[in-house]
Parts: structure tokens; sequence; C-alpha cells
């Protein structure tokens, strides 16, 4: 009966790393470094690069930042803006009440940490149990 479930253990726990490491390396792959915007609308845009000086801060010509650079998972780069100003930022316009709300590296982490532990877990523990008489 235990080495039964230990097998069961052992194959839920390999499974669970295996949905674990794929998925966290799809999402890994998809992730960007960008400052997330409220976008101006496309009147407002053009009159602020009209005006824009050099050293004035970009993000401000696009729309309102929402706070520092994240890494998020970005599925459609081309939302990406690449501000001829400074080709080094990526700004990620954002519409809060659509419901767009990308996710965030911090995010992944916080469900993919326990899914390995509990993972690592049970095979462990499946592998002793196997192994036991």
């Amino acid at each position: 009966m235990k080495r039964k479930i230990g097998i069961a253990l052992l194959t839920l726990g390999t499974l669970g790393l295996l949905i674990s490491a794929g998925s966290s390396w799809y999402l890994f792959g998809q992730l960007e470094t960008v400052t997330m915007i409220v976008p101006h609308d496309a009147s407002i845009v053009e009159m602020n690069r009209s005006m824009y000086l050099a050293g004035d801060p970009i993000v401000d010509v696009y729309g309102n930042s929402m706070g520092k650079p994240v890494r998020v998972v970005v599925k459609d780069k081309s939302k990406i803006l690449r501000p001829p100003e400074d080709t080094t930022l990526q700004l990620l316009p954002v519409d809060k009440q659509k419901g767009e709300n990308p996710m965030q590296e911090q995010s992944i982490w916080l469900f993919l940490k326990p899914m390995l532990a509990g993972s690592i877990g049970a095979a462990l523990a499946g592998a002793w149990l196997f192994k036991k008489k």
C-alpha cells in the first residue's frame, strides 16, 4: 500500500514539476521591462511632441506614468511604444477600465514558489514511501 501511495506521490510531484517548469519557461520568455502608462489621446500626444524639449520627461508626452519600470508578460509586442525621443524606453499603454492588467513578474513568482515547493515535497515523499518496504 505504501508503495502505491509512493508511486502516486512521485508521479504527481514529477508532473507538477514539469507543468511548473513549462509554464514558467513560457511566461518568463514573454517578460518585458516596461513603464506602464495611462495613454493620452493621439491629439494630445501630437501636441506634447511638438512642445517637447530635450530633458523633459518623455513619459509625460505619451501618457501618465503608473510608476517605475516593471517586468510584465507582454503577449503582443506591438502594443509597446518606443518613443523616437528615446528608443531604449518602452511604454505600455494600459487601460484599467477596460480590464487591462498585465501580469507582473512578481505575480509569476507568487504562484511558482508554492507550486515548486509542493511538487518537490510530493516527489520526495513519494520516493521515500516507494523505497520503504
